[in-house]
């Protein structure tokens, strides 16, 4: 097995489509966070695998892992970009889609910064 360092960078950040389709592929029930493995499904593969999927995009392209501590959700920051691949995993227990305004307020705010 090849041994690297947490965080080294093996594929371009153009490759995360690439490794989304995987890691999509390989979420599983077993992979899903323990205490909700019994609620993890096929039509919602993203559910539960929100730490461990930031894990491992973390260790291809390197960068922050994020939580937010109210929605219990993990996600990661490579540079100034925002990557969540299992941002959508429970949209019905999410009713306050906080994460996702967030992220639209984030950019109009980057924006406008941008142009002042």
């Amino acid at each position: 097995m090849e041994k690297r360092k947490i965080g080294e960078k093996k594929i371009n950040l153009g490759d995360l489509e690439h490794l989304k389709k995987i890691l999509i592929e390989s979420w599983c029930k077993e992979t899903c966070y323990s205490p909700d493995e019994d609620k993890w499904s096929a039509n919602n593969p993203a559910f539960g695998q929100c730490l461990v999927t930031s894990l491992i995009v973390q260790d291809y392209f390197g960068g922050v892992l994020c939580y937010c501590k109210h929605q219990k959700h993990y996600w990661n920051r490579i540079g100034n970009k925002e990557v969540d691949l299992t941002i959508l995993s429970n949209p019905e227990d999410n009713e306050a889609k906080t994460p996702g305004r967030y992220f639209l307020l984030k950019s109009l705010v980057e924006k406008k910064l941008k142009n002042v």
